[in-house]
């Protein structure tokens, strides 16, 4: 599964939230990047929506026609850090395009980086896919032997009689 989808770099949509309360917005990533749909409301499809990422939240607010109170649409922690300056968003077709940045992790000599793998969007939001890039858990082909070497073992009283050979 991993190769062909990972190859090219999507992964499948997941809702961003369980429930049938919850928002009709998903999630997808990719090694760099979050990217989270956001449906605006039918009466707010035109409006502009207020967009507010930081590297470790995220918020999406969109004006009433009326002009009223924006509606908080989604407001909630994010699952990693985001490079802010390079995470954008847009609006098409009344769907709100979030693509967030992930922050890049250094190790220790500071020459090459990666970027974690994010077990969901939000934080208490729904879980995505288990990271196709990890290596396989090693799991040892361990099994236990003592009933057996307790079996083989032969005294010399019980060999007595089931050889040719005599002590």
């Amino acid at each position: 599964f991993g190769s062909s989808i990972a190859s090219r770099g999507f992964m499948e949509h997941t809702p961003l939230f369980d429930g049938a309360q919850a928002i009709a917005a998903t999630w997808t990533q990719t090694r760099d990047n979050v990217t989270i749909t956001v449906p605006l409301p039918a009466s707010a499809a035109d409006a502009l929506p207020r967009v507010s990422i930081r590297p470790q939240h995220l918020s999406v607010q969109c004006a009433a026609p009326d002009g009223s109170a924006a509606a908080t649409l989604l407001d909630n922690g994010l699952s990693g850090d985001v490079s802010v300056e390079e995470s954008a968003w847009t609006v098409s077709g009344g769907v709100v395009i979030i693509d967030l940045c992930k922050k890049a992790i250094y190790d220790a000599s500071g020459a090459s980086a990666r970027r974690e793998w994010w077990p969901s969007a939000v934080r208490g939001g729904r879980r995505g896919i288990a990271d196709p890039f990890a290596p396989p858990k090693y799991e040892p082909n361990v099994q236990r032997l003592d009933g057996k070497i307790g079996e083989q073992v032969q005294s010399r009283a019980s060999f007595a009689g089931k050889s040719k050979f005599s002590w």
